[in-house]
């Protein structure tokens, strides 16, 4: 009788055993992980590679922000709720109809996910919270009033998983900050790297531009002639006019670089709106070569401003700003989808500065060229003609350039 017990309880416990065995693997099956990322990004991929490896392919989806644009919106307007700098990849953590968690940047260790997935909801006071971390630190709660609203922003976020569509969020709570996490730490050398030819294009496109070049050629001769002395005196004094020059354009094309990614970021400008934009912009460069018509704004009164310029080095660099911003009808299409990309890239303003860097310093190299290799009047007096009797063909060519990038633009990121 007592082994006839005996038997009877080890099948008891093997049915238990058994019926417990789907239990202890739900969690992987009924979580889904839906990934806000970049075909360029790494990080990204080695996660989804992570995730649908322990908790199933079906169960994993990557929306790429560069090819969706409602992806794009959404994964902004998140990063806008919860005051932080757009980076990918995100995650949003998904069991039970809602969402469980939402993570910022690559995490390889499993058993944190499972933790997050499988963590009870916390409610107080009917409040449902959405945990928001940083790598695996808490950085602050999601807070909506109900579970309706819960479900409701889920599906907003992750709109593919619930046969939705969704190009904003729907959100009505508010983020709680509770955490003093840094930036993930998403290294982004691969998206710089990919975005280096398009940024190294689209400055060479800007930097053939004989409004500038012109201004800046007559510049150097005035302040030739203004000095008088042997040689190495006028050569001394022409490089340090031009360096000065240089220098502010430079500074002054940063900001104007700045400026306008803080615009984009303010209102969002589509890549194929930008591309639009720089198609148009290339065809009217085309016609101005053609017809060889200037693009500068008040080229007559920079040039008047030249022959005092030419004394000094802060009046130099003085013109060297004002022909910044005088310079933006000839140069507004290339740095607007330069800077349009760029931030499309989800980087942050501070990983997008050794780009801008990049861009300005290829936009200045013909004028530092130029002052490298110029040894008297004459070599200058030639590069003054070549630009004149030349200026329509470097139009035309920066045009043609420009509108080929435009295009390859809005097939890429359109």
């Amino acid at each position: 009788m007592c082994r006839e017990g005996l038997r009877f309880s080890a099948i008891a416990l093997l049915i238990v055993v058994a019926l417990s065995i789907p239990t202890l693997f739900a969690d992987g099956e009924a979580t889904k992980f839906y990934i806000y990322g970049l075909r360029t990004c790494p990080h990204c991929h080695k996660l989804y590679d992570i995730l649908s490896k322990n908790f199933g392919v079906d169960n994993v989806y990557m929306c790429y922000i560069k090819e969706h644009r409602d992806c794009y919106q959404r994964l902004w307007d998140f990063y806008k709720i919860i005051g932080f700098e757009p980076v990918v990849p995100l995650t949003i953590v998904i069991r039970d109809g809602v969402a469980k968690a939402i993570v910022v940047g690559e995490v390889d260790d499993v058993n944190f996910w499972r933790s997050v997935a499988s963590a009870s909801s916390t409610n107080v006071s009917a409040v449902n919270k959405v945990p928001v971390y940083v790598g695996k630190e808490l950085y602050g709660y999601i807070v909506l009033r109900n579970r309706g609203e819960l479900i409701n922003f889920t599906k907003s976020m992750a709109p593919q998983f619930f046969n939705t569509t969704s190009s904003g969020i729907a959100f009505v709570g508010r983020f709680v900050k509770v955490g003093h996490a840094g930036r993930a730490e998403v290294t982004r050398l691969e998206s710089l790297l990919t975005l280096l030819p398009e940024t190294v294009l689209l400055a060479l496109s800007d930097s053939i531009n004989p409004c500038a070049l012109y201004i800046y050629v007559v510049l150097l001769i005035a302040a030739a002639l203004s000095v008088y002395g042997e040689k190495r005196a006028i050569m001394r004094h022409v490089t340090s006019i031009g360096l000065s020059f240089v220098v502010a354009v430079y500074i002054g094309y940063m900001l104007l670089g700045l400026g306008l990614l803080k615009a984009v970021s303010v209102l969002p400008l589509y890549a194929p709106i930008a591309s639009a934009i720089a198609i148009g912009f290339g065809a009217w460069t085309i016609a101005t070569g053609v017809l060889r018509k200037s693009r500068s704004i008040a080229k007559g009164f920079v040039l008047e401003r030249i022959p005092r310029a030419s004394l000094s080095i802060p009046l130099s660099f003085a013109l060297g700003l004002l022909v910044t911003f005088t310079l933006l009808p000839c140069s507004a299409g290339p740095y607007l989808l330069f800077v349009t990309i760029a931030k499309r890239a989800g980087l942050t303003m501070a990983e997008l500065l050794p780009l801008l860097a990049i861009y300005n310093t290829v936009f200045v190299s013909p004028m530092i060229a130029i002052l490298l290799f110029m040894s008297s009047i004459s070599k200058l007096e030639s590069v003054q003609r070549f630009i004149v009797s030349r200026g329509d063909v470097l139009s035309i060519f920066s045009g043609l350039l420009l509108t080929a990038l435009g295009i390859y633009v809005l097939l890429t990121y359109g």
